[in-house]
């Protein structure tokens, strides 16, 4: 998967940067520039409109060493309107399938 960039929105205006790691219809594995708390509620918008605007609560957090975005957030979707869900559910099914197609031809 290439990297898709993320804006994120925390606390009272604060701002992140970021990326995804991973994605499921249920949450994100993402990499941000700033300490996002545990518990704390996050809006994400890609920088690229493949995606709905998310918005999720903070399950953990990791400190990567020695890397540019020093954060690896593991985040829990809050529900979506129908329409933003199919959008979401068409991109992971996209994921999963490119995913399928590279682990057969190893």
């Amino acid at each position: 998967m290439k990297k898709i960039f993320l804006d994120i929105q925390y606390g009272r205006g604060r701002n992140a940067k970021g990326y995804i790691l991973d994605i499921s219809k249920g949450g994100i594995g993402l990499v941000c520039n700033k300490k996002i708390i545990t518990n704390s509620l996050i809006g994400m918008k890609a920088t690229e409109k493949i995606l709905p605007d998310l918005k999720g609560k903070v399950a953990y957090i990791v400190l990567r060493q020695d890397k540019a975005y020093k954060f690896h957030l593991g985040v829990k979707f809050i529900p979506f309107n129908k329409k933003d869900k199919q959008k979401l559910e068409k991109f992971v099914h996209k994921i999963e399938q490119r995913k399928a197609i590279r682990l057969s031809l190893i």
